[in-house]
């Protein structure tokens, strides 16, 4: 899960939503981490 995260910041082309920074960069970490926890049913939906 780590590994996908990291090449998904590294083929991203660089723009506005690019993390530069360690926060934003570990926020951008999280929203897909949580995003995958949801899809696969061990989150609840959010509402």
């Amino acid at each position: 899960m780590v590994q996908e995260i990291k090449m998904s910041l590294l083929l991203a082309t660089p723009g506005p939503d690019t993390p530069t920074t360690i926060k934003n960069y570990l926020e951008a970490a999280h929203r897909h981490y949580d995003a995958h926890l949801r899809k696969t049913g061990k989150l609840p939906p959010v509402k």
